[in-house]
């Protein structure tokens, strides 16, 4: 709402005409100038007046509608002209004139009719100021008469968005006006008031209108030419322009993620900026392989701001970001875990370090999820996505880490970004610390270095430090001890004077030769001790002597190898060839004697280069060849296995060999003990023999589940003891759309039996990878009778419409 000056005019211009005079208010709609119609209302919402022309509607037309209107022309309030505008008998026809020559006139034009006003008032502002740039504002007032003019006041409407930076002594704000008291003004007299004004961080063009002079015994104040300023130019902070939904802003930062590395649909693109104020997800649509922003490059954005699934997004054209230089990296700032879970919106976007206990590390098909712990229970999602070309693996649950990435809110859910590899570095408690660097095995004859680190992570000096180890003798001898040690009585010891604190570290070293003619592992056992601390291994290291490392010892007890992520060799007969999976399993014909080891691994291939054929991912193995494989130890999946990287790291030593005897399945239905159950069986033959019961028609993945008889049920649900189960899937990575394309089709309540072949652990389902077809004795499913309905009752059906699915268009 807007006030019109008495006997004066208000003038709305389109948006780009020219007018050749300021209006007071722009609009964009377009008239239709052969039929259409203006009202004007009061602040209450009630009409006040109304035109209409050429035969507009009629709520908005009083009596007749005045002529059309055509380009170029206007229509005005009768008598028109300098004789004024006061013509009002409620009939449009007969109150407007149409004017061939139109003569706009804004609120500040003279009166019509004249008037001779005693004072006159004038206001100078810039035409543009940056955003959040402070600039001055002068009324200027003059006395344009002979006489004294007294109560002098001059009302300043201030225009949304704007601030008083400055107030002037004399100068007082009441609501959205601001008043200046003058007083008394002599004849002749020009009083002048400068205001200090701070502009909005928008861009926007603000307009001051409607500003007037008053004063005591003057019938009509005197009103201003109206003045628009623009916003416009300059850079805006970022928590500033977080907050300015659908406007477009330019901010200036620096890049605190890097373009590739996060998921942003098939062609676009995102990366991360900020600034001293905070950061912002840049999302740039059709931007792949055309914008291109590295970690700590200096950022020019310009876009609009837009909230995308919780998320505040800015989103340029790719054109609209300019990389300005390449500036420092940002420093993360230090967050505790219960500020992410408490008050997380303060922090959207910003580069944040955090620490605590990884409770869970998993894998999913395009990212990584482990979960951080504080001592109070508050737990952060940390997403690591594939795209980083970061991994999970090195994270072991029950370990402390600091975590450094982006915390966001996706939907309802909160998370931490890390962005490269060393983001997630391990914490280790405050206390002395010995780790060992040794070969997994070695040959007979070969001589070796045993190299202790010793780490004090405490914030003190250590002093009169001993360290200790213990190595067998049985299948090695000692050849050297290094770095001033000693042995005592089959022990070997070294003394270091001091330690420096803060993960300052220092080794000792000792080597052995192997014996020849043994086939079993150097065992060493070592430790620590200073004033006050003190440490002991928590197992014995193991050096096997002959060509690599056993499987049994590559699996160990747990669900992570104890070799994860180190290269090593080893030895197994061949027992299951899947090359759709990337991959084949290898057993080993003799094994130790803990019944928590399993003695089967999958052994992985790198994927081609897309495109490629079946014929590609063939295998260089067959069933019963006895292999020598050299890899690193993963846990892809969660799923221990060795990944070649070169195929000319596998070796065929032997062919034709046995099959070791596949075990029979029957797992326990808690499911606790079945996970130990599977887990002591990983990556070995094991086989249902049968009958067992289908609970699960087979899945568009080509996964069936099934139950042993013994156990008495035909369904699972979700929140049931559930460790009964047994899965069995198809041998390949392929999703079926139909069956098709499936090698056996089994629907709930069919018998299923001989089923046999390696089993696999991917994405948190153990499964049988059958080396043949099983055998599948369908049932006869009869459809269910719909209950006879009175006459007062309702019949209710639901239907699990989940994986309801087709390829058929429209898809889904």
């Amino acid at each position: 709402s807007m006030l019109l000056p008495p006997q004066g005019h208000l003038l709305l211009g389109r948006e780009g005409q020219d007018l050749e005079i300021v209006p007071d208010v722009v609009f964009t709609q377009a008239l239709n100038t052969g039929n259409g119609a203006l009202e004007l209302r009061d602040p209450t919402g009630s009409q006040v007046d109304a035109l209409g022309w050429g035969g507009s509607y009629a709520p908005f037309t009083e009596g007749t509608s005045a002529t059309a209107l055509s380009n170029g022309v206007s229509l005005e309030r009768a008598p028109g002209g300098e004789a004024g505008n006061g013509s009002d008998h409620d009939d449009n026809a007969t109150d407007f004139i149409l004017a061939t020559e139109p003569s706009p006139q804004n609120s500040g034009s003279p009166l019509t009719p004249a008037a001779d006003l005693p004072v006159h008032i004038e206001l100078q502002a810039p035409l543009s100021v940056e955003p959040g740039s402070s600039f001055d504002l002068t009324l200027h007032v003059r006395n344009q008469t002979d006489l004294t003019v007294d109560e002098t006041v001059v009302r300043l409407p201030l225009p949304a968005g704007l601030t008083v930076g400055q107030q002037p002594d004399g100068f007082q704000i009441l609501g959205a006006v601001g008043s200046w008291t003058i007083g008394k003004l002599e004849a002749g007299a020009e009083r002048s008031l400068t205001i200090g004004m701070v502009a909005p961080w928008r861009y926007v063009t603000v307009v001051f209108t409607s500003f007037r002079v008053e004063a005591e015994d003057v019938v009509l104040p005197a009103f201003g030419s109206p003045h628009h300023l623009r916003v416009e130019g300059g850079v805006i902070p970022v928590s500033i322009a977080r907050t300015l939904m659908g406007d477009t802003v330019t901010v200036v930062g620096n890049a605190t993620m890097y373009t590739g590395g996060f998921y942003a649909g098939s062609s676009g693109t995102k990366f991360y900026l900020q600034d001293d104020s905070g950061g912002i997800q840049v999302y740039v649509p059709g931007g792949m392989g055309v914008v291109d922003v590295q970690l700590g490059d200096q950022v020019q954005v310009t876009g609009y701001i837009e909230l995308y699934r919780g998320s505040i997004e800015l989103i340029p054209l790719p054109e609209d970001v300019l990389v300005l230089d390449a500036g420092p990296h940002v420093e993360p700032s230090e967050i505790g875990l219960s500020q992410t879970v408490h008050d997380p919106a303060s922090l959207y976007g910003e580069l944040l370090t955090v620490q605590g206990t990884a409770t869970r590390a998993e894998e999913f098909s395009y990212s990584y999820e482990v979960d951080l712990v504080d001592d109070q229970g508050n737990l952060l999602l940390l997403y690591i996505d594939k795209l980083t070309e970061m991994s999970a693996e090195p994270i072991d649950v029950g370990h402390q880490y600091r975590a450094v990435g982006i915390l966001e809110r996706l939907d309802t859910n909160v998370r931490l970004y890390p962005r490269v590899q060393d983001d997630l570095i391990e914490v280790f408690a405050p206390t002395l610390r010995v780790a060992a660097e040794v070969p997994s095995s070695v040959l007979p004859g070969e001589t070796f270095t045993v190299t202790l680190r010793i780490f004090n992570h405490t914030a003190d000096l250590l002093e009169n430090i001993t360290v200790w180890a213990n190595p067998s003798i049985d299948a090695a001898e000692i050849v050297e001890i290094l770095d001033g040690g000693d042995s005592h009585a089959g022990s070997i010891e070294w003394h270091l004077d001091s330690l420096d604190g803060e993960g300052t570290s220092a080794d000792v070293r000792f080597s052995m030769t192997a014996l020849e003619g043994f086939d079993q592992a150097v065992t060493v056992w070592y430790g620590a001790q200073a004033e006050g601390q003190s440490y002991q291994s928590e197992g014995p290291l193991r050096i096997f002597v002959g060509t690599g490392v056993p499987i049994w010892a590559i699996q160990g007890e747990g669900d992570i190898s104890p070799y994860k992520l180190q290269t090593l060799t080893t030895r197994g007969v061949v027992t299951g060839v899947f090359p759709e999976l990337l991959g084949f399993w290898i057993q080993e014909i003799g094994t130790d004697e803990d019944e928590a080891t399993s003695a089967g691994l999958f052994i992985s291939r790198e994927e081609p280069q897309q495109p490629y054929t079946l014929e590609d991912l063939a295998l260089p193995v067959s069933l019963g060849d006895m292999v020598e494989v050299t890899g690193q130890v993963r846990e892809i999946s969660q799923q221990t296995q060795i990944r070649l990287t070169d195929l000319d790291d596998l070796t065929v030593l032997a062919e034709g060999n046995a099959l070791p005897l596949a075990i029979q399945l029957d797992p326990p239905a808690d499911e606790t003990e079945s996970q130990r159950y599977y887990e002591a069986r990983e990556g070995m033959l094991v086989r249902v023999d049968g009958p067992a019961l289908a609970v699960s028609s087979t899945s568009r993945f080509g996964e069936t589940a099934l139950v042993l008889p013994r156990h008495g049920v035909d369904r699972l649900w979700r929140d049931g003891p559930n460790g009964m189960m047994i899965m069995v899937d198809d041998g390949s990575a392929a999703e079926h759309y139909d069956r098709s394309t499936l090698s056996f089709v089994i629907q709930t309540g069919d018998g299923v039996e001989s089923i046999w072949g390696p089993l696999a652990y991917t994405y948190g389902q153990y499964k049988i990878e059958p080396l043949d077809v099983p055998q599948v004795t369908a049932v006869s499913h009869a459809l269910p009778s719909l209950p006879t309905l009175a006459e007062d009752e309702l019949a209710l059906m639901t239907w699990n419409v989940e994986n309801l699915f087709d390829i058929l268009d429209p898809h889904p």
